[in-house]
């Protein structure tokens, strides 16, 4: 008989608890970001174009940190209802497409539309940096192995 080390429910809870702690640093971040931005007086467009290109330059860990809470709710339905079940697929596919997201962010979208809402379009940019292709790669890995179970599950079942 094996035995347990950890739980899957303590370290669901553990990944939300951090995930949380994550969330509210992350937006604190931001927040203050923001109220350091140069804002101009009577420049509407010109405020909201500060404001949309540093969300923008965020916006990838926000998509990370949702794969995170994902993450933590996938340990806790894995200990009650097993291993490979509708509701791990559907938190499988969200990690997967979360962390694909974020990376496709962080590489083609912030740098372009930075340069845009800055009013110094030069085209599409790239910025591509490891992490990010890296994360993004293994979003695309947890997204195709979640359709290949999918597709093996409903492929056994239709044995049965």
């Amino acid at each position: 008989m094996t035995q347990k080390i950890l739980s899957l429910r303590l370290i669901g809870g553990a990944t939300r608890l951090t995930a949380g702690i994550l969330i509210l640093a992350y937006v604190a971040q931001l927040s203050v970001a923001l109220m350091q931005l140069p804002y101009e007086t009577d420049r509407l467009w010109h405020n909201a174009s500060l404001i949309s290109a540093h969300v923008v330059t965020v916006l990838p860990a926000g998509f990370y940190l949702m794969a995170l809470v994902s993450a933590g709710e996938i340990f806790t339905r894995m200990e009650k209802y097993g291993a490979f079940t509708a509701s791990i697929v559907k938190g499988l596919t969200g990690i997967g497409e979360n962390l694909m997201w974020g990376a496709v962010t962080a590489v083609v979208l912030a740098p372009t539309l930075v340069p845009v809402l800055e009013g110094r379009f030069r085209g599409i940019r790239w910025d591509i940096q490891i992490e990010s292709v890296t994360i993004g790669l293994i979003g695309l890995l947890l997204w195709l192995i979640t359709r290949q179970g999918q597709s093996l599950k409903t492929e056994v079942d239709g044995f049965v």
